[in-house]
């Protein structure tokens, strides 16, 4: 649900010039002959991604021409694209640039690097890559030329590529060649055949095996302004509720307790997040009475719920988090710790620690803590300290064998990566249901291929108690299930304010089904689905 967004200060400059030292031929040789050939060229823009309409229509507003001109075309996320320029003839070219803004208020990022490439025959080949060192820290409005030099190259189809996290803007680009015939000039094949490097794909979506034996995760508010859930609430989602109101079989297998961005970064908040879970009468107690009278009613006495915590974001340059072991811990960078890791650390662990003792200590005998889930919901490659601390609390929790999770929002920087950045499981959220009116299928789909290409298991949502947000939650269960991605998958489930109880309470029948599709979906039993959805 995209429940926090941070954009935070970066780290973030490139290279402006690259040189492949691979002949003796310089620049001054036939400087005079050069012009720039891109103003007479064509340009095919292309996805590398997963083509999306919401990110399409974004771009709508920032429309430059990336060959004429001075103003900038906006590319937002669907993984990267593809600048192909189509010369009138074929030419000789010896360099090829494009200049880049960034911008972090607005989420405009360099990208990590820029490669070149000239096609021959249908084969694209390698003329270079310049990378982005991110030397510079600021979040002044500013713009940088990734350029590349080469020698004299013929070729009439060349390519300039870059991935695209959030947003890229860019414009003028220029290809600097001659139409006439240059001596000893190389051609493709003399460069080596591009390739794309081989993603950390699965080819299966994430199984409750994989992910610490959740299957079916439920995702509870514990913030101050959400309420709290009773025993009795607790009861019609651990176990399902047939029509006369009496459990028959198991439902959600894991809650997690969400501390969203209303639960703030300083010890204070914290602790109130901890005192709602392990008060005598708080969200534990409520929990460890369902599952202990739904398991008198099934005849399971010793079956455990399985319990997520939140582990709360520590936002750099956050200001004054309290007190810990006598020492003030700060957010703040200064001058010994500019990025603060080591407080934003000193918190974590003793977060972590308190938690795990607070559960250890409780009188639950029918729940399980099955891990910890990492509040911010993206990672970008600049976010100061962000993989570190990841990897950091990663290695705390494997002393007490927890699992790291994450649930990232669609197109999040570091989705597909999640494994390198120190998770030991990750649910992708579609963020189908906040697009209401505007929902397309594709989205979908395109989740569930993520899904089974990175070893992702799903979020579904529910946003609405209205006509609409059921029709868009239905819709989730039916394109899932109908792409085989139901029963055996992990899932989490995010319905807003509590709304499944609602469900299963209500007189409507309608509004009442959906609490059974959902029962349905997780037991395979969902026979509902026809085709998948237009």
């Amino acid at each position: 649900m995209k429940r926090q967004r941070v954009i935070q200060m970066a780290l973030a400059s490139l290279s402006s010039v690259a040189w492949l030292g691979v002949s003796s031929w310089t620049s001054a040789d036939a400087a005079s002959i050069w012009t720039n050939l891109a103003s007479q060229a064509t340009l095919k823009i292309s996805v590398t991604g997963y083509p999306d309409q919401q990110f399409a229509e974004q771009e709508d507003a920032y429309q430059g021409n990336l060959l004429q001109g001075s103003a900038w075309q906006g590319f937002s996320h669907q993984g990267g694209r593809e600048l192909d320029i189509h010369l009138p003839q074929p030419a000789v070219v010896h360099a090829l640039s494009i200049d880049v803004r960034q911008y972090l208020p607005m989420g405009i990022y360099y990208p990590s690097y820029v490669q070149f490439e000239v096609r021959e025959n249908g084969v694209w080949h390698t003329l270079g890559r310049v990378y982005n060192d991110r030397s510079r820290i600021g979040l002044r409005d500013s713009s940088q030329r990734f350029t590349l030099y080469f020698p004299p190259t013929q070729g009439q189809t060349f390519r300039i590529l870059f991935p695209v996290h959030v947003w890229v803007f860019a414009r003028q680009i220029a290809c600097m060649g001659t139409y006439q015939a240059v001596s000893d000039a190389k051609t493709a094949n003399d460069y080596p055949i591009s390739s794309v490097t081989p993603a950390n794909t699965t080819g299966q979506a994430l199984t409750p095996a994989s992910a610490n034996q959740i299957e079916n995760m439920l995702l509870v508010n514990v913030s101050p302004d959400s309420p709290l859930y009773t025993s009795s609430q607790f009861a019609s989602l651990v176990a399902y509720d047939n029509q006369q109101n009496e459990p028959v079989a198991p439902f959600f297998n894991t809650i997690l307790f969400l501390a969203d961005g209303s639960v703030q970064d300083n010890k204070s908040a914290w602790n109130q997040y901890l005192g709602n879970l392990f008060s005598s009468q708080g969200q534990l107690a409520q929990l460890q009475e369902a599952v202990y009278q739904d398991n008198a009613k099934l005849g399971t006495p010793n079956a455990v719920e399985n319990v997520v915590l939140t582990l709360p974001s520590t936002p750099y340059n956050g200001g004054d988090f309290g007190e810990i072991d006598g020492q003030d811990l700060s957010f703040n960078p200064t001058l010994t710790h500019p990025f603060a890791v080591q407080a934003r650390e000193a918190a974590i662990q003793w977060f972590l620690q308190k938690a795990v003792q607070d559960f250890a200590a409780g009188a639950y005998p029918n729940l399980r803590l099955a891990g910890f889930y990492w509040q911010r919901e993206d990672c970008p490659s600049d976010a100061l300290g962000e993989k570190q601390l990841i990897q950091y609390s990663s290695a705390l929790l494997a002393k007490d064998k927890l699992p790291l999770l994450w649930i990232p929002f669609y197109a999040a920087s570091g989705v597909t990566a999640w494994k390198h950045l120190g998770f030991q499981a990750a649910w992708l959220q579609p963020n189908y249901a906040e697009l209401g009116n505007q929902a397309f299928p594709a989205r979908l789909t395109n989740a569930a291929d993520i899904a089974e290409r990175y070893g992702m298991g799903l979020e579904l949502e529910w946003t609405r108690l209205t006509p609409n947000g059921e029709t868009l939650y239905v819709q989730q269960l039916q394109q899932f299930a109908a792409d085989g991605l139901g029963q055996g998958v992990s899932h989490a489930f995010y319905d807003g304010a509590n709304f499944l109880s609602h469900a299963e309470a209500s007189a409507n029948p309608f509004t009442r089904a959906i609490y059974d599709d959902t029962y349905d979906f997780v037991s395979g039993q969902y026979n509902k689905i026809g085709a998948p959805i237009q």
